[in-house]
């Protein structure tokens, strides 16, 4: 429908309305109370002050409110009424002259137009990119038309309402939120019902009644997608919980999501129903014990990730037949990881609170295991069995929160270590501030203890507080002699003035240190920075250590303060044939 030119050239006035909300609520009742059996808010449309255009553009209104700048963007606009042209007066008769013809035209009257502006090209392929309609005028004692109706005096189509139930959805569903999906049911009566027959649903901040009141209601016979989240409050017993899982595995959706903060505390466990059709789930149940399904299979399950405090993988896994990926995030009650899949190509176990859990046993049997990551927290005690000899990559962070593992006064603070295209990294980081005066495991035992011992690159961080580092790397040196490429970062710590401990201090055994011989036949690459205020001969001394046992030495980087500038320099000049490269730092 074309407008007359006057109208174009005015500035549209946005209108408002000031409407009351209408919600699912937190309670099925609330839910049902509120729509219809088709999902329709029939109290919206018998508001005595508001007729059906009204409340077409009031839900329209707040799609774009729920929608922001997402694919379908609505705007009501109300075109201003154009000035009347101006009365020509009949011009005067002039005998012998013919008269003009004279304009008496009326200016067009006032229209009130929508404008549903920007909707997303690939859902309404249609020559305009505005879809108009006219609004009825009002008649005294009588409820208006609903939009496009044949009973308004408008000559506009509904040309949104007129799209195939497929496309409809695909409107819907870019709402991004089920509560306002079931509100468009305002917009038209040919609306009405849309929303149970979504291919997804995404529920946010509603009460589990009210979620598992809505699912009831979905006709679709299976789902593409269904995602909830919620804030549980004291209505989320094991029951309500376990209730609402099941109404979604009925919905037979083929990618679940469920997340449920601050659940219950206690013994009791959530039964886990059997997702037949899933072929990707979602888990985010805190701490709280969950139990598998007493019957059924995940045939169709490829990625499983699980935020739990529960080991029920054991049980679950054999009943996967086809899960290729899996995320376990180990709240501090689980105790025990064990996977033992022949499917499982990718792996990955952290901890949800790291330093405040640990997970003391973790054993995996995975022949068909590519990717492999942990990163979890090493207590007192602490074991893992690993089986997964096709596995490429690697990524494994171990936290320790105990001081028992490290040498003299050394401790360890965290051990990496990664696999990537067959080259092996160790990283340790390091730290002086020991409470025990004797560690229960040297780094060397601890290393071997974790099956970490097949690694090409040593990268080492120790904060040394006034300590001695030489006999330190030279322990750390042994346990691999066949490293390729060494990176240290020594750091005397923030304490500017801080006295250097005494001759006689564990971290200065062995005394001759320096003078010790040890193979490094493999090592090519040498990568230090010196972060030390005083400077002496420790930083030269292990450089001076290097240079005799790696024959092979290609490439030497320093970086280091002032005073220990100057003696890099001239140590520099005793081996021409290694590229050596000294910075300040």
């Amino acid at each position: 429908m074309l407008l007359p030119a006057t109208m174009l050239a005015k500035e549209p006035k946005l209108v408002k309305f000031n409407l009351p909300e209408d919600d699912f609520g937190d309670k099925g009742s609330e839910f049902d109370d509120e729509f219809d059996d088709d999902g329709h808010d029939d109290d919206l449309y018998d508001h005595p002050r508001i007729n059906d255009d009204e409340a077409y553009g009031h839900a329209a209104g707040r799609c774009q409110e729920a929608r922001g700048g997402g694919g379908v963007h609505w705007k009501i606009e109300i075109l201003s009424r154009p000035p009347a042209e101006p009365t020509i007066p009949p011009p005067a008769i002039i005998p012998g002259h013919q008269q003009p013809p004279v304009s008496l035209s009326r200016a067009p009257p006032p229209r009130l137009t929508w404008l549903l502006t920007k909707v997303d090209p690939h859902l309404l392929r249609s020559s305009s990119s505005r879809v108009m309609l006219s609004s009825p005028s009002r008649r005294p004692g009588k409820r208006p038309a609903p939009p496009g109706s044949e009973d308004g005096d408008g000559d506009g189509e509904d040309r949104i309402s007129s799209l195939p139930d497929d496309l409809l959805h695909l409107v819907l569903v870019r709402l991004g939120c089920a509560r306002e999906a079931a509100r468009a049911s305002v917009l038209a009566r040919r609306w009405r019902g849309l929303w149970i027959r979504l291919p997804e649903y995404t529920f946010r901040d509603m009460g589990l009644e009210a979620v598992e009141t809505a699912l009831t209601q979905v006709t679709r016979p299976a789902l593409d997608r269904l995602d909830i989240k919620a804030d549980l409050k004291s209505e989320a017993v094991p029951g309500r919980v376990s209730s609402l899982l099941r109404a979604a595995a009925r919905l037979s959706p083929e990618s679940v999501s469920v997340n449920l903060d601050n659940l219950f505390e206690g013994d009791a466990a959530i039964e886990l129903p059997c997702f037949d059709r899933t072929r990707s789930l979602v888990l985010e149940m805190d701490g709280v014990p969950i139990a598998p399904p007493p019957a059924g299979d995940f045939s169709s399950l490829e990625s499983l990730e699980l935020t739990t405090g529960s080991n029920i993988f054991a049980a679950l896994l054999p009943s996967c037949s086809h899960l290729r990926v899996l995320q376990i995030h180990a709240c501090s009650e689980l105790k025990e990881v064990t996977v033992h899949s022949a499917t499982l190509e990718e792996l990955a176990v952290e901890s949800v609170y790291p330093l405040f859990s640990d997970i003391p046993r973790i054993d995996i049997d995975a022949p068909e295991l590519k990717k492999m990551k942990l990163d979890v927290e090493m207590g007192r005690v602490f074991s893992m069995t690993i089986s997964a000899p096709k596995v490429e990559k690697l990524d494994w962070k171990f936290g320790s929160t105990t001081d028992k593992i490290g040498f003299a006064t050394h401790r360890l603070l965290s051990l990496d270590y990664s696999l990537t295209q067959g080259i092996g990294t160790l990283h340790l980081d390091i730290d002086d501030m020991c409470v025990t005066p004797i560690p229960d495991r040297t780094f060397a035992q601890e290393i071997a203890r974790l099956q970490v011992t097949d690694f090409s690159v040593l990268e080492v961080v120790v904060e040394t507080y006034g300590h001695a580092f030489g006999p330190l790397l030279l322990h750390l040196l042994q346990v691999q002699p066949a490293i390729q490429r060494l990176q240290v970062v020594v750091d005397q710590g923030e304490e500017k003035n801080k006295e250097l401990c005494p001759q006689n201090c564990p971290c200065r055994q062995p005394a001759n240190w320096e003078s010790k011989n040890i193979s490094l036949t493999n090592l090519e690459e040498v990568l230090i920075s010196y972060y030390c205020f005083k400077g002496g001969d420790e930083e030269v001394d292990f450089l001076k250590l290097l240079f005799r046992c790696a024959p092979g030495l290609k490439r030497m980087g320093v970086g280091a303060r002032d005073k220990v500038y100057k003696k890099i320099l001239n140590l520099y000049e005793e081996y021409p044939h290694v590229k050596c490269e000294v910075r300040h730092c």
